[in-house]
């Protein structure tokens, strides 16, 4: 069996002083010892966006870098996306309510096998994290049925219909 990572590497530039040490003092915190996990979920505030605590062991399970105002998130050999776009929606919703994130995530084996490469994006606002993950199979089931495909997530809703041709 062949072992596979995900990869996803984006920045949050312009950081003030606060927006910094909140970042900091997220990041030190420990999801293993239950009162730091608590702080998570509570600074995250995932129970009440999502109606669950987390939903890996692992805290923050990806890479990152503060220094000079930037802090960049990424991972190298493999890490939990939506840890960091828990993270993205917290600091947004925080700090700068009106940004909104995108970034793309890689999926990928570490040999060449049948359909074990792909990818999504994330697109994240201070209220919701949308990913991109059934955006295919809605274009595919518009393609084979004609019919227009739609989706809902979190208060928006994506229609996908074919072109009419005209002769």
């Amino acid at each position: 069996m062949a072992g596979s990572n995900t990869q996803f590497s984006f920045a949050i530039n312009d950081l003030t002083q606060a927006e910094m040490e909140w970042v900091q003092n997220l990041m030190a915190l420990d999801s293993e010892v239950e009162d730091q996990r608590k702080e998570i979920e509570t600074t995250l505030d995932v129970r009440k966006m999502f109606g669950h605590g987390l939903e890996h062991a692992g805290w923050p399970d990806f890479n990152h870098s503060l220094g000079d105002g930037k802090f960049w998130i990424y991972t190298e050999s493999g890490g939990y996306t939506w840890n960091a776009a828990l993270l993205v929606r917290a600091f947004i919703a925080k700090f700068r309510p009106d940004k909104i994130v995108q970034f793309g995530v890689a999926y990928l084996s570490w040999k060449p096998l049948v359909d074990e490469f792909s990818g999504e994006s994330y697109v994240v606002t201070r209220n919701s994290i949308y990913g991109t993950g059934d955006v295919p199979d809605l274009i595919v089931k518009a393609l084979q049925t004609g019919k227009r495909q739609t989706a809902r997530w979190r208060g928006l809703e994506l229609s996908i219909r074919t072109a009419r041709r005209r002769n």
